[in-house]
C-alpha cells in the first residue's frame, strides 16, 4: 500500500512537473507571438504616420526648397519621430532634405526596391544623409522622400525576446534586408521556402514567430531559447510538481485548464468589456464640396493585458465566433452617447456612425438601448447612423423588420466595407439603407491600373440608381477626393482629412478644420 501511495505519488510528481514545463513552454510561446503582433502592429502604424507626412508634404504649396518648404518640413519631420530625414526630389532626384538643406548636387534616387498597392516606393537601404553609422528604408510618394529611422523598429521591452524586422518582396518571397539588434539566428531562415521544421533547421531549442503585416512588405520575426522561457517560469514548474501524487494530478490538471481560460483572448476580451478598457475614437467625414465635417464613425479600440492593441476586425470577430458581440455594442453605445452628446446637440448637422454586427439586430434590444441613451441625452435619433457590414444576410426577416424600425424612428442605416464581400444589386435592392460605404481596398486603386479599378464606376452607378448615398472610406490623396466628387460621391473619410483620434482630440481637431478649411472648394 504505501510503496503504491509513493509511485501515485513519485508519479503525479513528475507528471505535474512535465505538464508544468509544458505550461510555460506554451505560455512563453503566446508571448512570443504577441510579442511578435504588438511589434507588427506598431510598424503598420508607422507606416500610416509616414504615408500621412508624405500625403501632407506633397499637398504644400510653399515653393520646392524654399525656406518655408524646408521649415515646415523639419517641423513635419520632428513631429514623426520615426522619420529621420524628409527629401524634395525632382524628377527622380533629390535637390533638397530636412538635414542638409538645398544640395548643390540633386542625388539620383534610382529604381524603387518595391512599389506597394498606395503607389509607395520603397528603398529598402539606403544611407542617411548626415550619418554615416545608420541606413535606413526610404519610402517615397509623389515629389516627397521619408527616410526612415530603423532604431525605433527595436526598441524591445519585452525581456528574453530577440526581434528582428525583414522586409520581403512579396512577389519573390525573398529577404531583401534585415534590421535587429543580436537576434540568435538568421531570421532569414523563417521565411518562404527556408522556413521548414524548427527541427530540421536547427532550431528545436527556440520559440519562434514570423508576423507579417497587411499594408507593408515587413515582416517581424521573434525568438526566445526554451532555456530562458523555463528560468523566467521556474516557479510554476516546481509548484506543478510540487503538487504530486494524485491530488496534485487532478489539481493541476483543473489548474491547467483554468488558467488556460483565463489568459484566452475571448476571456481576456470579455473581462475588458466588464470592466470598460475598450475605448472609442471618432474619425472625421468631410463633404468632398466644401471640406465641411459632416459626420464621424465611432471606432472601438482595445490593448489587451499584455499590452497588445488587437485589430478591431479580429476581436469584434472573435466576440462574434463565441456569441458576445453585442456586449461590445452596448459598450460602444454606451461610451458615444456620453462622448458626443453634447458635441451633437450644438452641432446638429453633424452625425455619428455607429458598427452593427449582424447579431445585434436580430432582434430589437440593442436599437432600443441606443434609442433610451440619445433620448436620455436629448439627441435627435437622426444623428445616429447604423453601419452594418454587408455579411448580414438579405432574407433575414428579424434583421430587416429591426432595421425598418430604426429607420422609422429617424435612424439611417448604411452597408459598411461595400464591395469585398456578397454585395450585388439585388441584395442592396433588399435591404432597408440608405447609403453604402466603399471599402477603402477600391479607394486605393484611384489612378492606378488594377483591375479592381474598373469597378470604382460600377459601385458609384449602382448606387445612384438606387438613389443611395456613398461615402468613401480610406481617403487619402486630394486626388482620390477629386476623382470621387466628380462622379457623385459627397462624403469621406481617411487620412486626407484625419485618422481617427479620441473625442477630445476630435473636438480640438474640430476647432481647427472650421477654422482653417471653412467654405474650401475641392482642388483650392
Amino acid at each position: 500500500m504505501g510503496l503504491a501511495l509513493l509511485a501515485c505519488v513519485a508519479t503525479g510528481g513528475l507528471a505535474g512537473r512535465s505538464l508544468g514545463d509544458w505550461l510555460v513552454l506554451d505560455s512563453a510561446q503566446d508571448r512570443v507571438n504577441a510579442v511578435a503582433t504588438a511589434l507588427m502592429e506598431r510598424t503598420d502604424e508607422y507606416y500610416e504616420m509616414v504615408v500621412s507626412l508624405l500625403i501632407e508634404a506633397n499637398g504644400d504649396r510653399l515653393g520646392p526648397c524654399s525656406d518655408d518648404e524646408l521649415f515646415s518640413l523639419r517641423r513635419m519631420a520632428f513631429a514623426t519621430p520615426v522619420v529621420a530625414d524628409i527629401g524634395r526630389l525632382r524628377g527622380g532626384r533629390m535637390i533638397c532634405a530636412t538635414s542638409a538643406g538645398r544640395l548643390a548636387e540633386p542625388i539620383d534616387q534610382g529604381e524603387p526596391d518595391f512599389v506597394d498597392g498606395r503607389g509607395v516606393r520603397w528603398f529598402i537601404d539606403t544611407d542617411i544623409l548626415l550619418s554615416e553609422e545608420i541606413s535606413g528604408p526610404v519610402l517615397e510618394l509623389g515629389n516627397i522622400s521619408a527616410v526612415v529611422d530603423p532604431r525605433v523598429f527595436t526598441e524591445n521591452d519585452s525581456p528574453g525576446i530577440a526581434l528582428s524586422l525583414l522586409a520581403i518582396d512579396p512577389f519573390e518571397g525573398t529577404v531583401l534586408r534585415t534590421v535587429d539588434d543580436g537576434f540568435p539566428f538568421d531570421a532569414r531562415l523563417l521565411v518562404g521556402e527556408n522556413a521548414a521544421s524548427d527541427a530540421d533547421l536547427g532550431l528545436s531549442d527556440y520559440l519562434t514567430a514570423l508576423v507579417c503585416g497587411g499594408e507593408t512588405i515587413v515582416c517581424v520575426a521573434a525568438a526566445q531559447t526554451e532555456d530562458d522561457a523555463r528560468a523566467r517560469g521556474d516557479l510554476l514548474v516546481k509548484a506543478f510538481g510540487g503538487m504530486g501524487g494524485l491530488v496534485g494530478a487532478s489539481a493541476f490538471f483543473v489548474g491547467f485548464l483554468l488558467i488556460r481560460h483565463d489568459r484566452s483572448l475571448p476571456s481576456q476580451l470579455r473581462r475588458a468589456i466588464r470592466n470598460d478598457r475598450l475605448h472609442v475614437e471618432y474619425q472625421p467625414q468631410v463633404d468632398f464640396r466644401d471640406w465641411r465635417v459632416v459626420g464621424m464613425e465611432a471606432l472601438v479600440r482595445w490593448t489587451d493585458e499584455s499590452g497588445v492593441r488587437h485589430r478591431p476586425d479580429h476581436f469584434v470577430a472573435v466576440a462574434e465566433q463565441h456569441g458576445f458581440v453585442s456586449e461590445i455594442t452596448a459598450l460602444v453605445i454606451r461610451h458615444v452617447v456620453h462622448d458626443t452628446g453634447a458635441l451633437l446637440l450644438e452641432r446638429p448637422e453633424l452625425h455619428v456612425s455607429i458598427n452593427f454586427a449582424a447579431a445585434d439586430l436580430a432582434g430589437r434590444t440593442q436599437v432600443t438601448l441606443l434609442d433610451q441613451a440619445l433620448a436620455a441625452a436629448g439627441v435627435p435619433a437622426s444623428q445616429v447612423t447604423l453601419e452594418l457590414t454587408e455579411r448580414a444576410a438579405c432574407n433575414d426577416p428579424q434583421l430587416k423588420a429591426t432595421l425598418n424600425a430604426a429607420r422609422a424612428a429617424g435612424h439611417q442605416v448604411a452597408i459598411d466595407d461595400f464591395g469585398i464581400g456578397f454585395s450585388n444589386l439585388s441584395h442592396l435592392q433588399c435591404m432597408p439603407v440608405d447609403y453604402l460605404k466603399v471599402d477603402k481596398s477600391f479607394t486605393d486603386t484611384v489612378g492606378t491600373d488594377s483591375p479592381r479599378a474598373s469597378i470604382v464606376p460600377q459601385i458609384l452607378g449602382m448606387a445612384s440608381a438606387l438613389d443611395l448615398g456613398v461615402v468613401v472610406e480610406g481617403v487619402e490623396t486630394e486626388q482620390q477626393v477629386a476623382y470621387f466628387a466628380e462622379r457623385g460621391a459627397r462624403i469621406g473619410q481617411g487620412w486626407v482629412f484625419a485618422r481617427a483620434m479620441p473625442i477630445d482630440e476630435f473636438c480640438n481637431w474640430l476647432a481647427d478644420w472650421d477654422v482653417r478649411h471653412g467654405g474650401r472648394e475641392v482642388g483650392t
